[in-house]
């Protein structure tokens, strides 16, 4: 004989460190203005497909410093690509980088390296 059987199952959504941050889309332009030296904004994005991809930035003004990475909360000491510049800058990653991951989403940290810097940002 087997008797009633009862289960309790709770759910609790664990919010990622990254969850605040904004998603940037493929093939769209964003403008950004970083007021001062050492000024840093991050976005995330996500990638379905073992594509190749490319994020570019076209500074117009000052020093831009690019991370690209897993880790949100320690982008400038833990990422998988850099670039730096004051005029185009761009990370274009193979399907065979051994760094690229499907389905993680990564982080670019856009830090200022000189006064106030102005830059559009692209991923293709």
């Amino acid at each position: 004989m087997t008797g009633n059987s009862q289960y309790r199952i709770a759910v609790n959504e664990v919010p990622d460190v990254g969850e605040e941050v904004l998603t940037v889309a493929l093939n769209t332009s964003y403008p950004f203005t970083l007021p001062a030296t050492g000024t840093v904004s991050q976005r995330k994005f996500i990638l379905d497909s073992k594509d190749h991809f490319e994020i570019t930035a076209t500074v117009t003004t000052g020093y831009l410093i690019m991370y690209v990475g897993l880790y949100p909360n320690s982008p400038l000491n833990r990422f998988q690509w850099k670039a730096e510049g004051s005029t185009n800058l761009k990370v274009y990653v193979k399907q065979t980088d051994q760094n690229f991951h499907v389905g993680s989403f990564y982080y670019i940290t856009m830090q200022s390296g000189s006064g106030r810097t102005t830059f559009n940002l692209q991923m293709n």
